[in-house]
């Protein structure tokens, strides 16, 4: 059936297959997917799933892949449906890959790396794809491209899962995917814990340091405790303005004496290096410090205990062994 030139078809389950490349996996027990089971079941499919029809390399048969409507195509599957109507479109890898982007561009349950991934595919696929090309197409800014792409800069793989998983915000993964690999294993806490209006300014220090160190021929100083400027929140600020409380502290507790010392305190406040602020991120430094020290001695002893256990298993069977062969 042909509607509006477009090429629809009501296709067996049966033979319709996943895409290997599909930007979006399936949670059955997503709210999103339980709401689409539901009104499947009552209202039926609405609208139509997208495919491209393929040749199995080894059985020779024809099927149709997923390019868009994984969710309705699993909900459909889940409830016995056996039927389902598809626009069967012609494309190949690079379209493909450029039509789920394209779908899932606005879809915030989209993971992040997969899809910055996703588009790192497309633009080597396509030669003639350009970064400005991709972000018209998607209605998008260049620079919103680069921060996507840049994502791909992180390769760790507890890195990657802790972004997809929503552990790490996409501002954070940003600033993150600026550092060196090494560097961004030491940020990854941070990346979880604190705010982007916190943890971008602090990679932002931290780049710069960088940046200097290579200018001047000389290798960055070691990570370790830095107070890091960030604004206070604009609620703290406007409470402060409103019900001194924080000033006449400082003010007393520091003896200062001129308008200007305490003009320079508030400034310092405002960028959380007032002294007490330094010392709180001190104090969660170390914090965070003692943790991962306790978390990598655990993990130690509990490798010691493994290889303890192998050695006397392999001893045990040794002596077996060496009895077996006495008898």
């Amino acid at each position: 059936m042909v509607q509006n030139g477009v090429n629809i078809k009501v296709i067996p389950l049966e033979q319709i297959r996943e895409n290997p490349v599909a930007l979006r996996s399936v949670s059955q027990e997503s709210i999103e997917y339980r709401e689409i089971v539901d009104s499947i079941a009552e209202k039926g499919l609405l609208s139509a799933i997208t495919v491209r029809q393929q040749k199995d390399p080894e059985t020779k048969k024809m099927f149709y892949e997923i390019i868009d409507g994984l969710q309705r195509y699993s909900a459909c599957k889940e409830l016995g449906i056996k039927d389902i109507a598809a626009i069967i479109i012609d494309a190949d890898k690079a379209g493909v890959i450029e039509r789920q982007i394209i779908a899932n561009a606005v879809r915030v349950e989209t993971k992040p790396a997969e899809y910055s991934r996703a588009l790192k595919t497309l633009l080597q696929l396509d030669p003639i794809m350009t970064e400005a090309k991709l972000a018209q197409k998607l209605g998008k800014s260049v620079a919103w491209i680069r921060e996507r792409l840049n994502l791909n800069k992180i390769t760790d793989k507890k890195i990657i899962e802790l972004i997809d998983s929503g552990k790490i915000v996409v501002s954070n993964a940003y600033a993150l995917s600026k550092l060196p690999p090494q560097e961004q294993i030491e940020f990854v806490d941070k990346a979880q814990s604190d705010a982007p209006d916190v943890f971008v300014p602090l990679v932002t220090n931290r780049i710069n340091e960088i940046r200097k160190a290579q200018r001047e021929g000389r290798d960055p100083e070691t990570l370790g405790f830095k107070p890091a400027q960030y604004m206070q929140k604009m609620k703290a600020v406007k409470n402060e303005l409103e019900v001194a409380q924080i000033g006449p502290i400082l003010c007393k507790k520091y003896q200062l004496k001129t308008p200007e010392a305490g003009f320079a305190m508030a400034i310092q406040w405002v960028l959380n290096f007032d002294p007490e602020s330094q010392a709180s991120q001190q104090a969660e430094y170390d914090a965070r410090k003692k943790k991962k020290e306790e978390a990598a001695t655990r993990r130690k002893e509990e490798r010691a205990k493994v290889r303890e256990s192998k050695e006397s298993e392999a001893i045990e069977n040794a002596l077996d062994v060496e009895e077996a062969t006495e008898i």
